[in-house]
């Protein structure tokens, strides 16, 4: 009979698969675990301004003691985990996020700001009760922008895109 979460000595984390929505990818580049890759906002429609993850269904977090999982979730600034992120654009609502008293649960959710494109790595951290005992998942968020696409040399023939025939095959 487990009466309380105290001796845990591991934390690990993982991605939630298959992953919480499309916007939530697999990445395993440069030490990351996920990928967040979303569109520009729609100028046209203000609800499309942020992008909310509820990260209890993108994430879950294991212990080494059965059926005790974390008790609090942070954005962090690094790897090492120990300084909350101070970022405005990718933020979660309350930093950290701690466990729920009534289930013992712990439901963060991840903000991202559409208006400003970015290409970012984010690092979340789960945590026990005890401030020693954490894992960092780290991930990267790609928002996207007013991207322009141009040549570096237009005088070069590679770029010459010429109509050879007719479009229309009969």
């Amino acid at each position: 009979m487990i009466i309380g979460c105290f001796e845990e000595t591991t934390i690990s984390g993982a991605l939630i698969t298959p992953t919480y929505d499309a916007t939530v990818l697999e990445f395993t580049d440069d030490g990351a675990v996920f990928k967040i890759y979303l569109e520009r906002y729609d100028e046209q429609d203000s609800s499309t301004e942020y992008a909310s993850y509820p990260l209890d269904q993108v994430f879950s977090w294991t212990t080494d003691i059965n059926l005790c999982y974390e008790s609090q979730v942070s954005l962090v600034s690094d790897e090492i985990g120990e300084t909350l992120s101070t970022s405005t654009t990718i933020v979660l609502g309350d930093n950290p996020t701690l466990k729920d008293a009534v289930s013992g649960l712990v439901y963060p959710i991840l903000l991202i700001d559409r208006k400003t494109p970015t290409y970012s790595a984010i690092f979340v951290r789960g945590q026990t009760h005890s401030s020693a005992v954490f894992d960092v998942l780290k991930g990267f968020v790609t928002v996207c922008g007013n991207e322009q696409i141009t040549t570096d040399d237009s005088s070069n023939s590679v770029f010459d895109i010429s109509l050879i025939g007719n479009l229309i095959s009969e």
